[in-house]
């Protein structure tokens, strides 16, 4: 008896498929080791080194903690590993594209699991030979595009997360794209403020939109 694919509605869903396998590669002159299908694996934690008194570890998930000298100067919240894994949803970046299509909108909000199953995805993972530059990387199969983001560290400008968005089809696009990052603490959290005090954070935290640049803060 055949077997047929799973639906939602009428949306096919696309089940995981391929296998991890890590390799040498080059992306603009440098040397980087890939992890192909890395979602595929069990969420594993990392760290990018720098120059200066900056760290970060991160969640293969994308979750994340960082920040300068120690824990009480964190940009993003200070966890163990379980709570980065884990906060992949809330902290950190957050990317949402939306697609004009003959049939309508498609929204896509890459390396989320909240669409599982609605688009042919294939996801890769770099980290450059030096240690100090991540790249994740997501295929859209059936939308046709790819979203990639680097993290790297700056002696100038601290933490620097560089978003690309590529067009893989032969046809002009037509697209709108909101991208940034959740749950940055305000300054001079410190690591004690944050376990007996978290809702009080909230109270520092001021969101402001500049319409004039089409940027919030």
């Amino acid at each position: 008896m055949q077997q047929l694919p799973p639906y939602i509605n009428n949306q096919p869903l696309f089940l995981p498929e391929g296998q991890v396998q890590g390799h040498l590669t080059e992306i603009n002159g440098e040397s980087f080791y890939c992890i192909e299908h890395y979602n595929l694996m069990k969420p594993f934690l990392m760290s990018i080194v720098s120059s200066g008194d900056l760290w970060l570890y991160l969640s293969s998930n994308g979750g994340l903690t960082a920040g300068r000298q120690n824990y009480d100067n964190a940009l993003f919240p200070y966890n163990t590993d379980d709570k980065i894994h884990e906060a992949h949803l809330t902290t950190g970046p957050f990317t949402l594209i939306r697609v004009k299509e003959t049939k309508g909108k498609m929204i896509w909000e890459p390396f989320s699991e909240k669409d599982a199953g609605l688009y042919h995805i294939q996801r890769n993972l770099y980290k450059n030979v030096p240690g100090n530059k991540v790249i994740f990387e997501e295929i859209n199969h059936t939308l046709k595009l790819t979203f990639s983001y680097t993290w790297m560290s700056s002696d100038l400008f601290g933490w620097i997360r560089q978003p690309v968005l590529k067009n893989i089809s032969d046809q002009p696009r037509e697209l709108e794209v909101f991208d940034g990052l959740l749950n940055i603490l305000p300054w001079g959290i410190t690591r004690q403020t944050q376990s007996m005090m978290s809702t009080l954070m909230d109270a520092y935290k001021v969101s402001e939109y500049l319409p004039e640049k089409g940027m919030a803060l």
